[in-house]
């Protein structure tokens, strides 16, 4: 390896040595260049050692043909070599040209913190020299990946992050020779703020505020921004002392600045209490209708509560309150701020009765074209009422009115009520079912009934559907007829048979017997229907 490394360096020597001595270079840097000297002689004799004079006072000893050195000082010089032959006889070599050691150039740069903290500016400026010529290379390594290979005279720049950088400077003058200068800059996160309050908090009495931050002592500048409601006031003394006119959450910012200019902030919300003036979103004498809620909003206090023993409330968040008395009820608020007065406020709230009625109609069913007679029903004195419909109706303002629907309808009724100037209503609602023609179902015809007791003693025809009957008659099993009327009206048991041959001669057997019923509906449409029946005695 170590004569593959010869032969290389012989294929880029200089060739200036008449005397068998070559060298790689003639012109050196000082400290950073190396000169390879290498003996080329052809000897006839074993050679024993050879010495090597570098020109500068040292010297080496070696048993091979070649050697290097690194010049301490910068100069003129010419090396020699003194071969000693197995023989003892020695033979002297020198090489022609100078060899030229060069000064290198003086790196130096300064900054103006070497202690900072992130995203801070800092300022490099550079003062290096050359004694060769001019520095045509000034490379700024910063230390955090940032290299800077066109810094000249002066650069600005900040961190992004804390840590330890080692930041370094080279530069290559014009033959080369390079001088590298370091420095290491730390940057910290500057330490937190912390506040400690020393009094409670209350408008219009002085709040002290002990700044106990961290890392004080490096802290060269304190500004204090307070907010008081719309106004901003500056402060800038290490602790703070104030007093706020305005109650609530307020906000104070604290900036420090240390010798480093360095500096934080930070914003605190500071509470300021106060003793509360509570103002209603409504009057404090307050008139409701039965079933309505209140959404009171209260301003003025941030703590406020109502006696334990208050009932009919929610309370949705701090200062609004969902009311809902069922009957007439004062509420008593208190503000019970800490360091404050309590103070306390009242809502009478008025409840107006609960608006009792009913509806009613007759009849619930109608066959179609009829008409049915509706009625509000209430013991209450009502101011006025409203029936939802529009058409089919002889009265929407009335507590009766009349209704001919030509389908199955649903009637809304709101009915007023005013007391206290405050007016209250209700709602009910009331379905007249509207059939488009007689259904046997809706006719009521008992299928048995019990002659001389004080019920269901008579057999008769019970509908609101039918106008008149044209024929009752009925037979025994073996098709006599017992019983047989005509022409006579619905709804009526002194017009229906009694259990005795056409009412008024012996009485009949218990049994089965036959019915036959002719009937004109209310639409003039006849209907006839059959049956039987249980005579029980």
């Amino acid at each position: 390896m170590r004569y593959l490394l010869v032969l290389f360096f012989l294929s880029v020597m200089n060739a200036l040595s008449a005397q068998n001595i070559q060298v790689n270079k003639l012109n050196l840097c000082q400290e950073n260049d190396t000169l390879l000297l290498i003996d080329t002689i052809i000897h006839t004799k074993p050679v024993l050692s050879r010495t090597w004079n570098f020109g500068d006072g040292e010297t080496q000893v070696t048993g091979v043909n070649f050697t290097n050195h690194i010049y301490r000082t910068n100069g003129s010089f010419i090396p020699s070599l003194t071969i000693t032959y197995a023989d003892l006889t020695t033979s002297n070599h020198t090489t022609t040209g100078l060899i030229n050691v060069y000064p290198n150039p003086t790196a130096q740069f300064t900054v103006d913190f070497k202690k900072s903290c992130p995203n801070v500016e800092l300022k490099f400026d550079q003062f290096s020299s050359s004694s060769n010529g001019f520095i045509t290379n000034f490379i700024l390594d910063l230390g955090d990946g940032t290299i800077d290979s066109l810094f000249n005279n002066t650069k600005s720049y900040a961190y992004s992050f804390a840590g330890i950088y080692d930041v370094t400077m080279k530069v290559i003058d014009m033959r080369g020779c390079v001088a590298i200068a370091t420095e290491q800059i730390d940057i910290r996160n500057y330490l937190p703020f912390r506040i400690f309050n020393e009094t409670n908090y209350c408008r219009d009495s002085l709040v002290k505020i002990k700044n106990v931050s961290l890392d004080i002592e490096n802290t060269t500048n304190w500004k204090w921004t307070i907010i008081d409601g719309n106004d901003r006031f500056t402060n800038f003394n290490r602790d703070l002392d104030f007093t706020w006119t305005n109650f609530g959450v307020q906000q104070v910012y604290l900036e420090g600045t240390n010798v480093y200019r360095c500096k934080r902030q930070d914003t605190f919300d500071i509470f300021i209490d106060s003793t509360a003036l509570l103002q209603f979103n409504m009057p404090v004498d307050t008139t409701i209708c039965f079933g309505d809620k209140l959404n009171l909003v209260i301003s003025g206090g941030n703590n406020i509560f109502l006696d334990p023993n208050t009932s009919f409330f929610q309370q949705v968040n701090s200062n609004t309150f969902l009311l809902e008395p069922r009957s007439s009820y004062l509420y008593k608020f208190y503000n019970n701020n800490s360091y404050c007065l309590r103070s306390e406020k009242s809502l009478l709230v008025r409840v107006q009765p609960k608006i009792e009625f009913s509806l009613s109609a007759d009849p619930e069913s109608i066959i179609f074209g009829g008409n049915s007679n509706l009625k509000i029903n209430s013991k209450s004195v009502l101011d006025s009422v409203l029936w939802n419909a529009t058409e089919q109706i002889s009265c929407r303002k009335c507590d009766s009115t009349i209704v001919s629907p030509n389908q199955t309808t649903t009637y809304i009724a709101t009915v007023y009520q005013s007391l206290s100037n405050k007016v209250c209503q209700a709602q009910d609602t009331l379905t007249v079912t509207v059939l488009e023609s007689c259904e046997r179902e809706k006719i009521q015809l008992p299928n048995a009934f019990l002659p001389g007791q004080n019920k269901n003693d008579v057999f008769y025809v019970k509908s609101s559907r039918l106008r008149d009957i044209i024929e009752f008659q009925v037979y025994d099993r073996w098709g006599n007829a017992v019983f047989s009327r005509q022409n006579i009206p619905p709804n009526d048991k002194n017009y229906g048979w009694n259990g005795k041959i056409q009412n008024d001669a012996d009485e009949l057997p218990s049994g089965m017997y036959i019915y036959s019923i002719t009937a004109k509906c209310d639409n003039n449409e006849n209907i006839i229907f059959k049956g039987e029946v249980n005579l029980i005695r």
